[in-house]
């Protein structure tokens, strides 16, 4: 009985400590904030990528990653030996200027397939990305196969247009 209390209660911390772990990584990219001169998504990664190495040392973290036939734009993993040590790997993918629901749906399919390569959860950095994409993403996140597992994160380098309404009265 007791070895069973034992192996329950180790699980129990491992899961607490993953989930701290990727706690910190969320709150850090969340942190993270773009600069006004890039124009292209690799030049974000790059900086994402760099913002990361500094915030968050100890960990491992793999630019444009593959996996069979897909490539994570980012891979952090919770061990400085690399991604075959590490217990916990989670994905980071950026999106710049998402546009169009084809783009959504890709990204979608995308990060299903993480799930099925073993990472733990998604981090999906939408940069500048025009809003009702944001709304249907964040509507797609919810459904079985994704909740829990993606996770949205929106940063703007420019502000949303609003659209507005002027009442002119004579």
């Amino acid at each position: 009985m007791w070895f069973w209390v034992t192996v329950v209660l180790g699980i129990g911390v491992v899961l607490y400590l993953s989930g701290r772990f990727f706690r910190k990584l969320a709150d850090e990219v969340a942190k993270w904030r773009p600069s006004d001169d890039h124009s292209k998504e690799t030049d974000y990664r790059k900086d994402v990528a760099g913002f990361l190495r500094t915030t968050l040392p100890g960990y491992t973290i793999i630019e444009e990653y593959g996996n069979e036939r897909s490539r994570a734009d980012l891979v952090v993993c919770s061990s400085a030996a690399g991604i075959e040590s590490s217990q916990e790997k989670f994905v980071i993918e950026l999106k710049y200027r998402l546009e169009a629901k084809v783009e959504v749906d890709r990204v979608i399919g995308q990060c299903v397939g993480y799930r099925q390569f073993g990472y733990h959860k998604v981090i999906l950095l939408l940069i500048d990305t025009e809003p009702n994409m944001v709304a249907i993403l964040k509507s797609r996140a919810a459904v079985d196969v994704l909740a829990g597992f993606l996770v949205l994160i929106e940063v703007r380098k420019a502000p949303v247009p609003v659209e507005s309404s002027l009442n002119v009265t004579a």
